[in-house]
């Protein structure tokens, strides 16, 4: 079972200040049916607008990737407490703050310039590297702004203080070396010793070799396209085999019901995902059917979750990834349902055991839209395809949001991370007061839940 549940929540979505939240403060007791304690928290609020938008990322420029390909797990890993040695050195500390120094930049909400966070960290470092180490620091808010955009309308900004971007950028410079390997060769855009030159130049030499037609998009057209081509909806996660073949789960569907799960092998050469096989389709057809499907592979199957709307979560087993066994409705190990349906469910795996974290109904939340909050974790028996009622523990808290779209992370056999946004919808008749939300507590926050094995 997982030793503990620590959580860190964010109510404001910068990406500059995603690292430095990585450091938390303790949060309360969690109530509710099983609760658990979640250790350490970090919640950061807004600040007030003031941020420069202009200068460079203060990434080094000898790391020059930063589109992410399949993410795979990674072995060898130092951990989490050593990659923060890293980080906190003092020969990395001196080239971070180099590189924030020359990059100059305004002051955060704390008022102080760089030559003023200089004097101060003089006299205060010794105790906020302490606290790091502790995970007991809480970075200040962030200053924000809003830049009108050439098109109409505006984009949020935010500037974290000098210290926090010092500290940001001490462990971007270990995490970047680290993670940078797993990502695309082929995109220019916020990528460090990368310029938009490097990218004409490409084009260049796109042309001398023969090509004549430019697609100019943005992401989001290309997505809404592509899904009016080839109707399939998000992949959440994948398996990757000792061979190198990936394992995918899809949905797809010729109009808005009665959608299918399908399994597919594909091969992949670092840049391109290519489908060599799939397997007979799963269905459902009661509404719009089976979707949202999570796999992961434990021991030697692989394991597949989805959601359907017939007010049941469905689990699936197989031995190749392509030909699953026939669904069924999660239950408890005496064989009653565990009271989830219509949202998501993903698999955590962890000390050689099968997780699932997911929502269900009776936790005292019939005030929460679809009950989609808190998120709990069980473990899974494997053999029954169930889960175990004992091991039941709250991952992240019910706060009157919903928060059934999330994701999760493997960082080590011995550590995952389960990340979801507080959505401020509440039940019908007026789904859009926020008020509602508010009374219970929620305040649109990010929430990152670290799970220990």
């Amino acid at each position: 079972m997982p030793e503990r549940a620590t959580v860190m929540s964010r109510s404001e979505k910068s990406a500059e200040a995603i690292v430095a939240a990585g450091m938390g403060r303790r949060a309360e007791r969690v109530g509710g049916p099983k609760a658990v304690s979640l250790g350490r928290a970090m919640h950061q609020k807004p600040g007030e607008p003031g941020r420069n938008a202009g200068g460079r990322g203060e990434a080094e420029p000898e790391a020059v990737r930063d589109e992410a390909r399949t993410a795979r797990h990674a072995t060898g890993s130092p951990g989490r407490d050593g990659l923060l040695a890293q980080a906190l050195a003092k020969a990395n500390m001196e080239a971070a703050w180099k590189r924030v120094k020359s990059n100059r930049g305004s002051a955060g909400v704390d008022g102080l310039s760089i030559a003023e966070t200089a004097d101060s960290l003089r006299a205060h470092w010794p105790r906020i590297r302490e606290s790091l180490l502790e995970e007991s620091y809480r970075p200040a808010p962030v200053r924000r702004v809003q830049i009108p955009k050439p098109d109409g309308g505006v984009r949020e900004l935010g500037i974290p203080t000098v210290t926090d971007r010092l500290i940001q950028q001490a462990l971007l410079q270990v995490l970047q070396r680290r993670i940078d390997p797993t990502f695309s060769e082929h995109s220019y855009g916020f990528r460090p010793g990368r310029r938009a030159h490097d990218a004409v130049l490409d084009a260049q030499r796109y042309v001398q070799d023969g090509y004549r037609v430019v697609v100019a998009r943005s992401l989001r057209e290309a997505a809404a396209q592509l899904v009016e081509a080839a109707p399939i909806d998000l992949i959440l996660l994948d398996v990757t085999l000792p061979d190198g073949e990936v394992i995918l789960s899809l949905c797809f569907h010729a109009g808005e019901c009665d959608r299918k799960v399908v399994g597919v092998r594909c091969s992949f050469d670092g840049s391109t995902l290519a489908i060599k096989e799939t397997g007979p389709a799963l269905s459902l057809p009661i509404k719009r059917g089976l979707l949202e499907p999570s796999v992961t592979r434990h021991g030697e199957r692989i394991f597949l979750t989805m959601r359907a709307e017939d007010e049941r979560g469905y689990v699936a087993v197989s031995e190749d990834g392509l030909h699953y066994s026939t669904p069924k409705p999660w239950c408890w190990e005496d064989g009653t349902e565990i009271g989830n349906y219509n949202t998501q469910q993903h698999w955590l795996v962890g000390g050689g055991d099968l997780y699932l974290v997911y929502t269900r109904r009776g936790a005292n939340n019939d005030h929460v839209f679809r009950h989609r909050a808190p998120l709990f974790i069980a473990q899974v028996d494997t053999d029954r395809l169930c889960l175990l009622r004992a091991s039941e523990q709250i991952v992240v808290p019910e706060k009157g949001a919903r928060l059934g779209n999330f994701g999760v992370t493997y960082v080590s056999d011995h550590e995952s991370w389960v990340v979801v946004s507080e959505w401020m919808q509440t039940n019908p008749p007026n789904p859009s007061d926020c008020t509602v939300c508010e009374r219970y507590g929620a305040n649109n926050r990010l929430w990152l839940s670290r799970v220990k094995f």
